[in-house]
């Protein structure tokens, strides 16, 4: 996972409310979009496929995909969409636990409404955040992992119900959540196919078919994603940090974290204090 230097630019993470059908003429299909439906009545065409509009729905747009609305006039109409950016996107991606061919399928789900303003919850925070433009890159990521999660469990249940494949879904939601627990002391596969009762290569097997990556990756990218959140936010020492992440010294942290993002630590720790510089001259 290469790390970039997105948090400065203002239209990587969009939120927006959405009152008209004029609103949705204008459709960016380079992003990751979540569409909450609170009340409204039409249709609603993804690719080739049409679906009926109702409240309390949840629609996933994915990069690449063209999708177009036909809202009914008479109707009120509360739709909430938050977009994220293609590169940010492929960050957080595995959280969404099932591969794309999956949400091909199944791209609309209808939520309880304590469900429903949960996600609405989730938009409303990232945007608060979003709005204040500078030090908000560790509790942005931290939400929109937490979004991304979110949408993965709802489709987990669709994939459960619809397939019968109750044992891989688990062992893939397992695995992720002992990951986010267990990042920081444990980076090996056999770790968590041990918690999981399985063996190393069938973990690997699971990971490869629905995440398109192998486990090790998936670990690392979660190591990666937070070392670089407390390198920008943290106020602890490079040396306590290594100690923290259970690397045995700064050398061998130094080549980890090379080798993931391109840049040692303190040429990553200069470079983002560089984007927000440039972020405050923007701004100002």
């Amino acid at each position: 996972m290469k790390i970039e230097f997105l948090m400065g630019k203002r239209n990587d993470i969009f939120y927006s409310e959405l009152h008209s059908e004029t609103e949705f003429k204008q459709q960016n299909t380079r992003f990751f979009s979540i569409i909450l439906i609170e009340e409204g009545k039409g249709k609603y065409r993804l690719n080739d496929i049409e679906y009926d509009i109702n409240p309390y729905q949840m629609h996933l747009v994915f990069p690449g995909q063209n999708y177009k609305w036909d809202i009914e006039e008479s109707q009120k109409t509360k739709i909430y969409q938050m977009k994220i950016s293609e590169k940010i996107f492929e960050i957080f991606r595995c959280y969404l636990m099932l591969p794309f061919s999956f949400y091909e399928e199944n791209s609309v789900y209808s939520l309880a409404p304590s469900t429903f303003y949960k996600f609405l919850n989730e938009f409303n925070n990232i945007n608060n955040e979003v709005s204040k433009n500078i030090g908000f890159w560790k509790t942005i990521y931290s939400r929109i992992r937490v979004l991304v999660l979110m949408v993965g469990k709802e489709a987990c249940k669709t994939f459960t119900a619809k397939y019968d494949l109750g044992s891989p879904s688990s062992h893939l939601i397992q695995f992720l959540i002992l990951v986010i627990k267990y990042f920081k002391e444990e980076r090996t596969v056999k770790f968590y196919a041990d918690k999981l009762s399985i063996s190393p290569n069938y973990l690997n097997i699971l990971c490869k078919k629905y995440f398109g990556k192998n486990a090790v990756s998936i670990i690392t990218d979660e190591v990666v994603l937070e070392l670089c959140c407390c390198l920008t936010v943290s106020v602890k020492p490079i040396k306590e940090i290594v100690y923290d992440f259970n690397f045995t010294d700064l050398s061998t942290f130094s080549t980890f974290f090379k080798k993931n993002t391109g840049m040692t630590p303190r040429e990553f720790v200069h470079e983002y204090k560089k984007a927000i510089l440039m972020l405050v001259i923007f701004m100002n």
